[in-house]
């Protein structure tokens, strides 16, 4: 057993934020801790440890720090590491950016934003200075970094290199947290707090990077005396520029400042109201805006940024520099479409797939990491199908890696057997140990797009009858394990007027494999449905790496640079360099599926992109770079598909949203990587 401890000095008596994140954090990790091997002990200030035991029972505390927030600080640096000496600490998490000097332990520490280093005006003078240098100390100093977002991370990376593990973990949402009391409606909630008719709300403390001046502006332009402003939360600092027009605002009744309310009374100003604003000029999460789309409610919020981020598609996005835009969002929130409705009920499914049960998971998994002890217990037995294929390797690794019991399905099978079929998954069904974990894996298929114009109803058999006698034989066997199908971003066929695909876009397959893929989707979904077992889909796009075949393009164009530079050759043969494609490398994708089936929402699909899109020219071009030698590009038109899609890139909001993986790999190096695959293989003449 492994201890941790968790630095709650700092969170405060109403839960915002940090304080919230931390509390929330550790109540749902609490029931899997010990499980996982990990003893959390909580360090709180003198008299403060009682309020988490209630929220944790069984939470053990070291109630050592001092009251003061200035004698607080000092303790964390001169005190704090015989705290941990005393209770016999392995591992040390600073929650808010700050870590004790010289510690004999492992260390975390989460960095929620960079705001503090690019923005200092947006926080309180006395704060910038500290933090700044807790910051540059935590980079040069911890074991692992947690980020709340993507974006967090970005912002970080612009100002330091550190050799610390990284990891970004999403906060999550209990929209339980938020109910109103049996037998209280609505109504009666928003009576006591003062609230009627129409209103948006905007929930957050009051402080610079909130963007309340435009706010304010922008309500105003809308010259509808029925419809209220109401602002929720605690006051905070720099607000002098807006006290006059608020005051104004509040005395005319177009505004409402409520300060802190509590959660059932925040549940029913989400609920009713006509949207929740955001426009937030830089967040480390955004929490808030998660909040209110878990209660159904429209989510108005800043385009690039973490709360786009995390709503993907779920959400209008505004540019939060222009009082035109976010009144624009503003006025299409007072009169809907069906489009616009349709936002809510999608941003209440994102929400509903980030607990904070996959927060605390995800901590608990980067404790182990960082203690060395990294063994996941989820999936404890794994069965494999098409594990010799060119992924298969990939994912057999992680999946030990992770502690599991990895099987393979016997890859002489036909999976167009169903006798066979029924067979083998009897077999695996039998060795999981009851109360036992099982999970499959498959990826088993005819995968060639190109290919399987040639031979469509083989392709139909195998990809479709195969994913059908697997489904159905597991079903048989009283399988209640998870089922990982892999599909293909294929399925999205041409769609010249998306920018990025999300799950949300319909599917136009183009090619017989396209069309097999998504046929056995539906199959996957509908024994989801019918038989209840539980399944996800992955849709990756374009994943490359050392050991595909040269049927794909990317391997293609690496033998005949290798061949090219064994020949002296000075020039390769190509096909369409125009089309745009969405790479990844192969080791993220694996660690996307385990993610995937450890933390997606059941009966759900998940893109896994980057969300960039590159040329084929331009990863040529970059190959031959690498390559350090000077190519001439033939363009063959027996290299070029028939039927090609231009572009497809994805959007992978919603699998960050649940799992918080983003790809880790550079297209560079794994470019590099398959040039060095061929380069060092015999190559034909």
């Amino acid at each position: 057993m492994k201890r941790v401890t968790v630095d709650l000095s700092a969170v405060p008596a109403n839960l915002t934020g940090v304080g919230r994140y931390a509390t929330e954090m550790l109540a749902a990790m609490a029931p899997a801790a010990s499980e996982a091997g990990i003893e959390i002990v909580a360090v709180t200030r003198k008299g403060d440890g009682a309020r988490f035991q209630r929220r944790i029972p069984d939470l053990r505390v070291a109630q050592r720090v001092p009251l003061s927030r200035p004698a607080r600080l000092a303790f964390e640096q001169v005190g704090m590491r015989g705290v941990l000496n005393e209770v016999s600490s392995d591992l040390h998490h600073g929650i808010h950016y700050t870590l004790p000097a010289r510690l004999s332990q492992k260390s975390v520490v989460t960095i929620h934003d960079a705001t503090l280093l690019e923005h200092p005006e947006w926080h309180e003078r006395s704060k910038v200075y500290f933090f700044r240098q807790m910051i540059r100390h935590a980079a040069k100093v911890a074991d692992g970094l947690i980020f709340p977002s993507n974006a967090a991370l970005e912002g970080f990376r612009r100002h330091f290199e550190s050799a610390a593990e990284t990891k970004v973990i999403p906060h999550g949402v209990s929209a339980e947290r938020f109910a109103a009391p049996d037998g209280v409606a609505d109504s009666e909630l928003l009576e006591g707090v003062g609230v009627s008719g129409r209103y948006f709300i905007f929930c957050g403390t009051l402080e610079p990077r909130k963007n309340l001046a435009r706010l304010l502006n922008a309500f105003e332009t809308l010259g509808d005396a029925q419809v209220q402003l109401i602002l929720a939360g605690m006051t905070g600092w720099g607000n002098g520029p807006i006290a006059a027009q608020l005051a104004r605002m509040i005395a005319d009744n177009r505004a409402k400042v409520l300060g802190y309310v509590s959660d059932v009374e925040l549940g029913a100003l989400y609920r009713n109201a006509c949207a929740a604003l955001y426009p937030s000029l830089e967040e480390g999460f955004g929490l808030p805006g998660l909040e209110a789309m878990s209660q159904r409610c429209l989510l108005i919020t800043s385009q690039h940024s973490a709360m786009a981020e995390y709503a993907g598609g779920s959400a209008l996005l505004i540019d939060p520099l222009d009082d035109h835009s976010i009144a624009a969002a503003m006025r299409t929130a007072l009169n809907p479409g069906a489009e616009t409705m349709a936002l809510a009920d999608s941003g209440s499914k994102v929400a509903a797939n980030m607990t904070w049960r996959n927060s605390a998971n995800g901590h608990l998994d980067f404790y182990r990491s960082i203690l060395g002890v990294y063994v996941v217990g989820r999936p404890m037995y794994a069965l494999v199908t098409g594990s010799r294929g060119f992924v298969g390797p990939y994912l057999l690794g992680a999946l030990r890696t992770r502690g599991a019991k990895v099987f393979e399905f016997d890859p002489a099978l036909d999976i167009r057997d169903a006798a066979s079929v029924s067979q083998e998954v009897e077999n695996f069904a039998e060795l999981i140990p009851s109360g036992e974990t099982g999970m499959v894996f498959h990826l088993a298929a005819m995968s060639h797009v190109g290919k399987s114009w040639d031979n469509p109803s083989e392709v139909v058999g195998v990809n479709v009858g195969g994913s059908v006698n697997i489904l159905a034989s597991l079903a048989k066997a009283g399988f209640r394990g998870r089922f990982i199908y892999v599909s293909s971003a294929e399925v999205y066929g041409n769609q010249p007027e998306v920018g990025t695909l999300t799950e949300m876009h319909p599917a136009f397959p183009l090619t017989p494999y396209a069309a097999s893929k998504l046929a056995a989707e539906e199959f996957v979904l509908q024994m989801h449905r019918s038989h209840s077992i539980d399944v996800v889909i992955a849709r990756p796009f374009n994943h490359i790496g050392p050991g595909q075949s040269e049927n794909f393009l990317v391997s293609a164009i690496a033998r005949r640079i290798a061949e090219a530079a064994r020949s002296g050759k000075a020039s390769i043969e190509v096909g369409n360099l125009g089309a745009i494609r969405d790479f990844l490398d192969v080791r993220d994708v694996v660690e996307a599926y385990c993610e995937i089936g450890d933390s997606g929402l059941g009966g759900e699909i998940y893109n896994i992109s980057s969300g960039v899109g590159r040329s084929v020219r331009e990863v040529v071009t970059e190959m031959i770079g690498l390559s350090g030698r000077d190519l001439e590009l033939v363009v063959s038109p027996s290299l070029a598909r028939g039927i090609e899609v231009p572009r497809l890139v994805g959007d992978s909001s919603k699998l960050f949203t649940a799992t918080g993986f983003a790809p880790r790999q550079s297209l560079e190096a794994t470019l590099g990587d398959v040039l060095k695959y061929w380069r060092d293989r015999p190559v034909a003449s």
